[in-house]
């Protein structure tokens, strides 16, 4: 019986684990896409006819702005024009999915470290109870 209640705290360990791992990294989306929505207004508001834009891996060019459009890759490497105000909407759709994903994985993480609690407290006494029959 011990051995289960071992297996099955390992389990839930490491279930917590990964479940932890899914948060935060869900989390660094929504604050990345946080970081996106005010780049966006502050592009959108700026009279600035040049910005300094990455390229990737700490890379940036300053560029000319032609037009406040925003391209946006919709898959497989396929650009679509979008307004800003566009733009931020697909952003905001992201972050509210994102962020009902976040809550359920929360949800289960909870219930996972209160079967683990459950876990640890059932064994304490089992093990309780086997001291005192000796």
């Amino acid at each position: 019986m011990d051995e289960q209640l071992i297996a099955g705290g390992h389990r839930l360990e490491e279930q917590l684990r990964e479940l932890k791992q899914n948060i935060d990294f869900i989390s660094n989306e929504l604050n990345e896409l946080g970081k996106f929505l005010e780049n966006i207004s502050f592009m959108e508001k700026s009279k600035e006819n040049s910005i300094i834009s990455s390229l990737g891996k700490g890379l940036y060019v300053k560029a000319s702005l032609e037009e406040k459009n925003i391209f946006v890759e919709v898959g497989s490497g396929v650009l679509v024009k979008k307004t800003p105000e566009a733009a931020k909407k697909i952003i905001e759709n992201q972050i509210k999915r994102l962020s009902e994903a976040k809550l359920k994985l929360l949800e289960k993480f909870e219930l996972c470290y209160k079967n683990l609690n459950d876990l640890l407290v059932e064994f304490k006494e089992k093990k309780g109870a086997n001291q005192h029959s000796h």
